[in-house]
């Protein structure tokens, strides 16, 4: 389900558990994304580059940058 965090498109996500908390990723593809992207469909993620915020260890997040076939 497509949700807007920080004013960009951001998917939240889970894997039918009820005990798993619910994820989020950030999208950062080019075309308009859809409303929803169906369970199944295969999709295309990226890393960030490492980054650090002394004193925490460096990091990098797992983002959304597109999909395959047609939704």
């Amino acid at each position: 389900k497509k949700v807007l965090y920080e004013e960009k498109a951001s998917y939240l996500y889970n894997n039918g558990l009820q005990k798993v908390r619910v994820g989020k990723l950030k999208y950062i593809g080019e075309p308009e994304p859809p409303d929803q992207i169906p369970a199944g469909t295969l999709v295309r993620v990226s890393l960030s580059r490492w980054i650090e915020f002394p004193p925490y260890p460096e990091a990098c997040w797992l983002m959304l940058s597109g999909w395959y076939g047609a939704l």
